[in-house]
């Protein structure tokens, strides 16, 4: 099972702050909360400031259990030289997970970032039905509705547990011959996009 990843508001919250607090050069544009409270962070240097970085209660454990049983890649609409750094603090040994995509690998419609997983080239192309993404943004999944795992955005909640469930759920499809059926059924986000 190959288990696509996105970054920000789904692993992790970052606040910009200086000057790249407004810019949108790092990642894509989405509604945000202008206040963030400070939740399990690191800060991260960047050449136009610094981001505190929120990460998802649960986070290492969950990329541990999935790098022992699925392929692990992150993709994200973020820009390599933010994002790059982000997942270096995660991931240190590059041992959990096993490839990056960024803002380049996305389909851009209308301004928005489509996570297309033909981006990860023979992973899906030989075996659709065994790769899911997770991401927080309906939007992601455009391209494979049906290969979609939905989930709450994060910011500084200290008591979330979606990666805690989410894991639930991969142990479930890790076992099963196609996710799409399941995940057409659990999340509905074919419907969904259609309205």
């Amino acid at each position: 099972l190959t288990v696509v990843l996105d970054m920000d508001e789904c692993l992790l919250h970052s606040k910009f702050h200086g000057a790249g607090a407004v810019s949108t050069t790092y990642r894509q544009e989405e509604d945000r909360p202008e206040t963030v409270g400070e939740v399990n962070s690191f800060w991260l240097a960047l050449d136009d400031g610094v981001a505190q970085v929120n990460i998802r209660p649960g986070l290492h454990e969950f990329l541990e259990q999935l790098a022992q049983m699925c392929d692990v890649v992150v993709f994200t609409a973020a820009m390599p030289d933010y994002a790059g750094p982000v997942l270096d603090r995660i991931d240190p040994t590059g041992k959990l997970i096993s490839r990056r995509l960024y803002r380049n690998s996305c389909r851009q419609v209308r301004g928005v970032f489509l996570k297309d997983l033909s981006a990860l080239g023979s992973a899906f192309a030989t075996n659709p039905g065994r790769c899911v993404l997770l991401d927080n943004n309906p939007c992601s999944f455009l391209c494979q509705p049906t290969n979609g795992i939905l989930v709450t955005s994060f910011y500084d909640d200290a008591r979330d547990t979606a990666l805690a469930c989410v894991m639930q759920l991969v142990r479930l499809l890790e076992s099963v011959p196609d996710v799409r059926p399941i995940l057409r059924d659990m999340f509905r986000l074919e419907a969904l996009l259609k309205e």
